[in-house]
């Protein structure tokens, strides 16, 4: 008996490649297993995973719906091991569990988004999930549950390997919090079930953690599978000894627990099962055991019968039908000729469909297809008229049923309970099949609508799966036949059975409008030999009695093998008297009988291969060297018959899917040792003028090859045909320009050439094989928008593809018109401009012109093998004649030494090119120096071929002109990226090997080097955004809708606004230029700032007005690359900012990418978030040990930012942190105003000391004394310690600056240095100053002061405190007042007596007084032992010490330098421009782009060099330790910045006096 085989009913649905990739990518690993499984539910899922990666796909088309990778808390990622679908408020997801090394975790994964929803942590390793209700509360949906799981809010079963069995509850009432795999709640485990449920959830939801509930302590058994049955309400655990138990849900308690037949084997899957209408209410529960995580060879199936005592329907229950099969019964409508056979009620309908459920409902749709205006889909479904029986009055009621928007249905039969498994619409009888599950087999008659047959087949209680017609030949009988096929495939049974039913009938007559008609769509010649003689041994005995044999086919399937009768020429026909066809089905026993017989009648025999099967055959095509006969089907199936046994070998469908095979050619390889041929197989769309044309090369393998006596080589014993490559000639196998609209095939050819062997004497009975095979092939393409079509041809070299190492198809760096090693490409567009506008029919190379040049060397390069080194003549068949070609291959040495270079760089073989270089350069020959610039204006003339295909390329990415890539596009973007690639390293050996060159010569060189590295790393950029969707940028909203895109207008009028805040924010005082992004571009320079004005709507800053102004950054040279890619970055956080709800993006890719440290990343997304007012995290991401260093310039701009926008904690965090290193007065002055901001004085007096210079020390003071003034932070400066040109600075500032707050500041400061005399002269000018002031708060502080400086005064000598007082009076000169006096007598006149003692003059007394003011000044100045006054002063003020480098409070700061991706340096290694621009940078300018919409053009961009900021370093830490919450305000005066009750000074006897301690405090 013929074991029975499964037909494949589609090729393999390829997944995406990115799913591919990511599922690939931990396979290194050992715990990294992929895993798979269909999800099971109704929205046709499968998933698959590999580690923590997790691909969702359609189970229908293998398309990709969702995809995530799991993160862990650890550098170890998790792995993802159970998986189950879970829906919740209308959304789909998983329940996912994953294995962490210290434990799992379940996953809630939301499929709409691609998020994680909800986390929990779970103890041990999580080995099966099963969802239990996804929902919550006391409703009517959760009834059936215990009390306490009706308080959860969704609730899922989890069993761990150690035997933990929890309910879990998921909180899908609260969906606001959301969590991730590393950030997971905790769970609240209750062993049990608490008292108070509702009280409890509450109290563990607010923790932020899960209610759990232990149904069995862990016993040390693994649980090995889950599954919850919602007819009976149990929970089925399954463990890995055998045991099985039956838990029940409503009352939380175990009802069963046992072990099965199979022992200790692991119960893997569980499934429930219940029979139809059984009395003793049982139901069934299959139970599988299997060893296969182990690798085990178990698997057993054990079927456990539940009986129940009472089965009842819940309050909630709904009755769903599902349609289990569909039948159209005709696509016409009306009393028409087509529907006279249809009973009169259906012939009122437009269209008709039947339709079949799973309960047994027989439906007739009236599809209403005379209202195709009316448009539904699968959301919007139209409802439907159920009708039991005909009605009287069809068409008003069909008319009623339309116009309230519903179809009208008859119902043929009431459902049975039994699901209907297949229909089928016979037409020749006019019957509609209907086959049952349970066996059961109905006829309807479409005419009456009456069931004339219904019985059981006799395979049983087997569903009928599948119905098939077939009629005999001139059965007198009137008899046909109908197929049943019984199986058990939808419950993955072992039963297949073919029932054979015949049906006789009254009649048999023609319709009207039948008629019989069959076209020829294929013919190949067999043979043209015929009896039993050597050349017709090969064929089978059958065919040997003919003489000439021609396959035959038509469109309905007939496969014939006609006799041509070329035994009896003497009978001749013409087309209008032909013969006759004895057809006959099989191989009768008697040919030469047969065939004498049907010969006399003028007719000819004919043996049908095959019966007709409906569909076309396209192609036949004769191999005599394994004697195959191989027939090409119009829906993509190709047969092999051997005309041997005339049986057929293979059937199979092509990779290609349901496109017509419209050509075959045979193959063979050199010398396979497999006894391997290869067949080619064509499918192309081109009779319906299609745009498909595939080529599928098909690997056939026979088990001997021998050399039959006739010298023909015969391949015997077919083991396996398998497809082995494949090449979709419109797919984008190289680039074309356009999109194209028609693909034809013209022709396709096998050409061979044999070595000949005279010269071996067993040269006789060897087997010979080609030493040259190659298949040519010739397509046309139209193109839109391109008058005349393109026309190619190619040669494919099997050879070559075996030394490739048989790919499957073209790697992605291979193209078919450059670098493939097997596959050449000849343009025929000369030929066509010669035969245009005759049409080329076919094409056709003639065998003996294929020959290949001569080799350049021996022994021959590589690339000389290759196909495109063929030369050969063809002819061109035209609808109006012939016209002959010919194609030539790489010839002279210029063009094969091009070849050569070409197919390095295209296949990236660069080492023969650099060893070639190296080797040039290293010896000393005469044809070194002419090679070595061959090659390198070679290099450089493909660096402007390829920049011209990349501009080309780039424009419509550019202008709005579309809004796709197609995959012409995207692989002539990779293509050009490759090529500038290699290219690059080519010029980088050419610099690294350059010996003696010129200092001009060297230059060019490195311009050339420079230029194609930056247009290489743009290719590269503008490929990935095109990748990432950002490219191009279309104007279509429907287009923008679906991915991100580069908002302009709307990133532009924030940063507009936010520049406008922060010049009002600034206040003059602040600089407002505080952008980073603006300080980042503007360290790139002007030329920055020129290109970004370039383009229509560019204001020269940030944000550049489109993406073409931002990658044409990467072509600016004498910027460093990191610059570039730090812009690129910032924008697309702006990109990514601008669309929060896109979840489908991958923006995020950019940086590994281009491999981009994530510490530049990092400072990058800090200055994004700083520019964007998100402080906090900004100042995280920028503290981070990983960011990169901030310098000098950053320094200030973000200083200045957060000080303008009143964030001067931050700022003063900031400075804390990073320590900034000070180079300037104004960075110390910055630094200042931050800490002072602070009220930090002694911060800031300390870091003022240390940066102090004699150019600058007055400068620093006076902003230091202003800043402290404006804080009001006077009082905690004079506390401070000063120098003497501090103290100088100070009293300079204090009497310069106007009002009596300064003037009193310096009086303190006088007291507090026990200046007296100073301190009494200044009092002395205030009161002067305050004579006419009628203030009498001024008047009171006045008394108050005089009062504390009489108390002062009373210390000094009588004669210090008159001579201070005296000299702070204002001077007064002699008024010449004219008076006259008497004449003067001589002093001899009058003589007095002196007296005894000393004399007492004013000139002696002046002299002591001034004597005592000199020591004063000098003890003071000096810092020496206080003078006899210091007793009775020690007893009033203790004076501050002077400051000293022991005493400074702050330690001393150390600084380093720190490099920095964005540090000043931004030229690097390239030398600076010149006055006069190098030619070759002219390369790096981009073709105008014009917008669509626009009708001005752009100017072209210019660049120039950026200035050099200075070098960075980094501030000590030790200088900010002193906190300012620590300095306490210990002002003792009544001054007018003190509050009530802050005063020390109290009022005694009428005096104001300051009390000993307040002055210490001071």
């Amino acid at each position: 008996m013929r074991d029975l085989t499964a037909r494949v009913t589609s090729s393999l649905l390829q997944f995406p490649e990115v799913t591919i990739q990511a599922l690939g990518e931990d396979e290194i690993s050992l715990d990294s297993v992929l895993r798979g499984k269909f999800s099971g539910g109704r929205n046709g899922l499968a998933w698959l995973a590999c580690g923590p990666q997790l691909e969702v796909v359609s189970s229908v088309t293998g398309e990709r719906r969702s995809a995530y990778r799991f993160s862990g808390v650890n550098e170890q990622p998790p792995t993802v091991r159970v998986v189950k679908e879970f829906s919740w408020q209308k959304r789909t997801g998983l329940l996912v569990g994953l294995e962490e090394a210290e434990g799992s975790v379940l996953c809630l994964y939301d499929l709409g988004i691609s998020r994680v929803a909800k986390a929990v942590v779970l103890p041990g390793r999580v080995t099966a999930i099963e969802p239990i209700t996804n929902h919550g509360g006391p409703s009517v949906s959760t009834q059936h549950l215990h009390q306490s799981l009706r308080w959860l809010f969704g609730v899922a079963a989890v069993a761990t390997d150690v035997g933990h069995l929890l309910l879990v509850d998921l909180c899908l009432d609260d969906l606001a919090c959301r969590q991730n795999e590393t950030e997971a709640s905790g769970l609240e485990v209750v062993t049990g079930i608490p008292a108070e449920v509702p009280q409890r959830r509450e109290t563990v939801t607010r923790e932020w953690r899960h209610l759990c509930f232990q149904l069995q302590n862990p016993s040390g058994t693994a649980i090995s599978t889950l599954c919850y049955i919602s007819r009976s309400n149990q929970l089925v655990v399954g463990f890995s000894d055998g045991y099985l138990s039956l838990w029940d849900m409503k009352t939380l308690k175990r009802e069963h627990h046992s072990q099965l037949e199979g022992g200790r084997i692991p119960v893997y899957a569980v499934t429930f099962q219940e029979p139809e209408n059984d009395p003793r209410n049982c139901c069934y529960l299959w139970a599988v055991q299997s060893t296969q995580e182990s690798e085990g060879d178990v698997v057993s199936l054990h079927l456990l019968q539940l009986a129940f005592a009472d089965r009842k329907r819940l309050a909630s229950g709904q009755v769903m039908y599902e349609v289990t099969a569909i039948e159209p019964i005709t696509n016409h409508g009306g009393p028409s000729v087509s529907t006279q056979h249809l009973h009169q009620s259906l012939r009122w309908l437009f269209g008709v469909a039947a339709v079949a459920t799973d309960v047994g409902h027989l439906l007739l749709v009236d599809l209403c297809l005379d209202d195709l205006a009316c448009r539904q889909n699968e959301t919007e479904a139209s409802g439907l008229e159920v009708v039991t029986g005909i009605p009287a009055e069809v068409p008003q009621r069909r008319e009623t049923v339309t116009r309230e928007g519903r179809h009208l249905c008859f119902q043929l039969q009431n459902p049975s309970g039994t699901a209907i498994s297949t229909l089928c619409y016979i037409s020749r009888s006019n019957q509609l099949v209907v086959g049952f599950s349970d066996g059961y087999l109905s006829l309807w008659d479409m005419k009456t609508l009456k069931r004339e047959h219904h019985s059981q087949l006799e395979g049983g209680r087997i569903p009928v799966y599948a119905v098939t017609f077939q009629e005999p030949e001139n059965d007198p009988r009137n008899c046909c036949y109908l197929w049943a096929v019984q199986s058990t495939q939808e419950s993955e049974g072992d039963v297949v059975s073919l029932h054979l039913l015949q049906l006789a009938f009254a009649d048999r007559k023609r319709l009207a409008s039948g008629q019989v008609m069959y076209e020829v769509t294929a013919i190949e010649p067999i043979t043209n030999h015929g009896g039993p003689s050597v050349s017709t041994q090969h064929l089978h005995q059958s065919l040997r009695w003919l003489f000439g044999v021609a396959a035959v086919a038509t469109d309905v399937g007939h496969l014939l093998l006609v006799d041509l009768c070329l035994d009896d020429l003497a009978c001749r026909q013409n087309e209008t008297e032909a013969s006759g066809l004895e057809v006959v089905t099989g191989i009768p026993a008697e040919v030469p009988q047969r065939r004498e017989t049907v010969t006399r009648e003028g007719r000819h025999l004919c043996f049908q291969l095959q019966n007709p099967s409906g569909t076309a055959i396209s192609t036949l095509c004769y191999i005599s060297r394994s004697n195959q006969l191989v027939v090409g089907f119009s829906d993509g199936y190709l047969s092999l018959w051997d005309m041997k046994t005339l049986k057929r070998e293979h059937h199979s469908q092509l990779e290609g899917g349901r496109i017509p095979v419209y050509a075959v050619t045979f193959q063979e390889p050199e010398n396979d040792p497999r006894n391997c041929c290869y067949l080619w197989a064509v499918q192309s769309t081109q009779e319906s003028e299609g745009d498909v044309v595939s080529l599928h090369l098909l690997q056939l393998a026979f088990a001997d090859r021998k050399r039959l006596a006739s010298g023909q080589v015969m391949y015997e014993g077919l083991e396996y045909c398998d497809e082995r490559y494949s090449l979709d000639l419109t797919g984008g196998v190289f680039p074309l320009r356009g999109q194209t609209s028609n693909t034809k095939l013209l022709s396709c050819q096998t050409i061979e050439k044999f070595r000949n062997h005279v010269d071996r004497e067993d040269s006789v009975n060897e087997v010979v094989s080609p030493e040259t095979s190659v298949s040519i092939f010739s397509w046309q393409v139209n193109t839109h928008g391109q008058g005349k079509p393109s026309t190619y041809l190619g040669v494919f070299d099997i050879n070559r593809w075996y030394h490739a190492q048989m790919p499957g198809s073209l790697r992605p760096e291979e193209f078919l018109h450059e670098n493939c090693p097997y596959f050449a490409l000849w343009s025929l567009d000369t030929v066509v401009s010669v035969t245009s506008p005759n049409l080329i029919l076919d094409i056709l190379v003639r065998e003996r012109s294929l020959s290949r040049g001569v080799p350049p060397s021996y022994p021959p390069p590589e690339q000389f093998f290759h196909p495109s080194t063929y030369n050969f003549d063809g002819t061109c068949l035209l609808n109006s004649g012939v016209v002959h070609m010919t194609c030539t291959g790489f010839q002279k040495e210029e063009e094969q030494l091009e070849a050569v270079l070409s197919a390095a760089v295209q296949a990236g073989s660069l080492e023969l090119l650099t060893g070639c270089i190296k080797h040039w350069t290293s010896e000393e020959q005469p044809s070194s120096a002419a090679n070595l610039r061959f090659v390198l204006e070679w290099t450089w003339k493909k660096v402007i071929y390829t920049k011209d295909e990349l501009d080309q390329t780039c424009v419509p990415l550019f202008d709005g002109s579309c809004n796709f890539i197609d995959p012409q596009t995207s692989q002539s973007l990779q293509h050009c990226q490759l090529l500038l690639r290699n290219l690059s390293t080519v010029l980088n050996c050419f610099l690294t090997e350059a010996q003696e060159l010129t200092e001009k010569g060297f230059a060019d060189l490195t311009n050339k080097q420079v230029v194609t590295s930056l247009i290489s790393l743009y290719a590269q950029v503008v490929t990935w955004f095109c990748r990432s969707s950002l490219l191009p940028e279309g104007l279509d909203d429907d287009t923008r809708l679906s991915r991100p895109f580069y908002n302009y207008p709307l990133i532009q009028s924030y940063y507009t606004g936010h520049r406008q805040t922060l010049e009002r924010l600034s206040r003059g005082k602040w600089d407002s230029d505080c952008l980073m992004i603006d300080g980042m571009v503007s360290q790139l320079g002007d030329q920055v700032e020129k290109l970004w004005r370039r383009d229509e709507g560019g204001t020269g800053k940030y944000p550049p007005a489109t993406l073409h102004a931002l990658l044409d950054l990467y072509l600016l040279e004498n910027i460093e690359e990191s610059y570039k890619h730090a812009i690129t970055i910032y924008l697309l956080l702006d990109i990514m900012h601008s669309f929060p709800n896109k979840t489908e993006t991958s923006v995020d890719s950019f940086p590994t990418a281009f491999a981009i440290p994530w510490g530049l990343v990092k400072l990058i997304q800090g200055f994004w978030l700083l520019d964007h007012n998100d402080y906090e995290s900004s100042l995280a991401l920028l503290f981070h040990p990983a960011t990169i260093k901030t310098v000098s310039w950053q320094h200030r701009r973000i200083l200045h930012s957060l000080m303008c926008q009143g964030e001067h904690r931050r700022a003063l965090r900031y400075v804390q942190m990073m320590k900034p290193s000070t180079s300037s007065s104004s960075e110390v002055r910055l630094f200042l105003t931050v800490l002072l901001s602070n009220r930090c004085v002694v911060e800031a007096w300390g870091l003022l000391q240390r940066h102090t210079t004699k150019l600058n020390i007055e400068e620093l003071l006076k902003h230091m004394y202003e800043i402290c003034q404006e804080m009001g932070l006077m009082e905690d400066l004079l506390k401070l310690p000063f120098t003497g040109t501090e103290q100088e600075c100070l009293e300079k500032f204090l009497q310069t600056s106007a009002g009596v707050q300064n003037h009193e500041f310096l009086l303190v400061h006088h007291l507090q240095r026990a200046s007296y005399i100073p301190a009494l002269q200044l009092n002395q000018s205030m009161k002067v100053n305050l004579t006419n002031d009628r203030d009498p708060r001024l008047r009171e502080r006045a008394v108050a002061r005089n009062s504390l400086l009489d108390q002062y005064g009373k210390i000094l000598p009588r004669v210090q405190r008159t001579l201070a007082v005296e000299r702070a009076k204002p001077y007064h000169s002699p008024s010449s007042v004219l008076r006259e006096v008497a004449r003067p007598k001589p002093l001899s006149t009058v003589t007095k007596q002196d007296n005894a003692g000393n004399v007492h003059t004013r000139a002696t007394f002046i002299k002591n007084v001034l004597s005592k003011i000199g020591e004063v000044r000098v003890g003071h100045e000096q810092k020496t032992s206080l003078s006899q006054y210091d007793r009775l002063l020690d007893s009033v003020v203790h004076p501050v010490p002077s400051c000293s480098a022991a005493q400074s409070p702050c330690r001393a700061s150390t600084s380093f330098m720190a490099s920095s991706p964005l540090n000043s340096n931004m030229h690097g290694s390239v030398s600076q421009k010149t006055s006069a621009r190098a030619s070759e940078l002219n390369l790096l300018e981009t073709p105008l782009v014009v917008k669509v919409t626009e009708d001005s053009a752009v100017k072209a961009q210019t660049s120039e060099e950026a200035p050099e900021p200075s070098p960075y370093s980094e501030l000590h830490q030790g200088a900010l330790q002193y906190s300012y919450d620590t300095i306490e305000q210990q002002y003792a005066c009544d001054l007018p910045d003190n509050k009530d009750g802050e005063c020390d000074a109290a009022e005694g006897d009428g005096e104001l006096f300051i009390s000993q301690s307040n002055f210490q405090r001071f």
